[in-house]
């Protein structure tokens, strides 16, 4: 059996590999990973770090897959975990490449896509919330009628988000910013540990196909908290005062622009937050995580001082 990923290099990839192949270390068969890839360097850096999974990368680009062949790609592939770029043209993207694997791939049986915890068609155009949910659409029509099963992850928003996002301003300022909450009481996310969703696709991808067929997952962490309280466990694990700054959504909005961000991927922010102020499904908890991999989900607790160091 060969397990194909998509978005590999990034942050959520990244951890579905480093799962599968702890995953491996406790199993008898090998498990057989190939990676789609635009950077080979950074394929080869990514899988040389991991002994107990067979890992082969493809380089191509899921917005030009003509230049990709097929067998490459495809061949023997039974599990295709499907991770891209949220963005306007997402659904695109993404049944471009399903509609191949369902034509050429006749080995394959399980699509696990990643989505986002909040999706629906009532979402604002511009809200990557409509993007994920316009994406599942196009895809369940694409294996509608197979023999192929959809899996859906729709995880909550990361704790990652905070080196990738705010450590710099942490770091020099003791502080981060989000958008002010528009009432009284503040909104809260119950933000989750992306290596809980690396550990979650790895289970669904190497059970059986039949115990996860047509499963929707919600996945968060343990707690919901407001960015307050994020504060202060910032603050706790790493020993330095770290304060939470609520400010208007255009300054929230600028700050972006300043940095020369994409206008979809500002306002993809500013309808993003919009959402989470509504302290909606994505201020709950949900259990999907232990239900399906028997594993109490990582805290905030536990995620700001496993890196700690990275903020110190």
């Amino acid at each position: 059996m060969v397990i194909l990923i998509s978005g590999a290099t990034g942050t959520v990839g990244r951890e579905v590999i480093r799962a599968l192949n702890d995953q491996a270390a406790t199993t008898l068969n090998k498990i057989k990973v190939r990676v789609l890839v635009r950077n080979e360097e950074k394929a080869r850096s990514l899988l040389d770090q991991y002994e107990n999974i067979q890992a082969s990368y493809v380089v191509g680009d899921l917005n030009d897959l003509e230049k990709v062949r097929v067998d490459d790609l495809f061949s023997n592939v039974e599990r295709l975990f499907l991770l891209t770029i949220s963005s306007p043209w997402q659904a695109k993207i993404e049944s471009g490449f399903v509609h191949l694997a369902v034509k050429y791939c006749i080995t394959l049986k399980q699509i696990v896509r990643v989505s986002a915890l909040g999706c629906s068609p009532e979402r604002d155009l511009n809200c990557l919330m409509r993007w994920h949910h316009d994406a599942e659409r196009a895809i369940e029509r694409l294996v509608d009628n197979t023999e192929v099963k959809l899996v859906i992850l729709r995880p909550n928003l990361f704790l990652q988000n905070f080196l990738t996002q705010d450590l710099r301003v942490i770091k020099s300022q003791g502080a981060f910013y989000r958008p002010k909450s528009d009432l009284s009481v503040p909104y809260q996310i119950s933000h989750v540990d992306v290596r809980d969703i690396g550990d979650m696709a790895a289970v669904v991808l190497t059970d059986p196909v039949e115990k996860h067929v047509n499963q929707t997952y919600n996945i968060t962490g343990p707690q919901s908290l407001s960015y307050d309280q994020l504060a202060q466990i910032i603050t706790r694990a790493t020993g330095a005062e770290v304060k939470h700054v609520p400010i208007p959504e255009e300054v929230f909005a600028n700050n972006f622009q300043q940095m020369n961000m994409p206008s979809f991927v500002v306002w993809m922010l500013v309808k993003l937050f919009q959402m989470y102020k509504l302290n909606g499904i994505t201020a709950n908890v949900h259990g999907d995580f232990k239900i399906v991999t028997g594993k109490e989900p990582r805290s905030a607790d536990q995620f700001f001082t496993d890196f700690k160091s990275e903020f110190q």
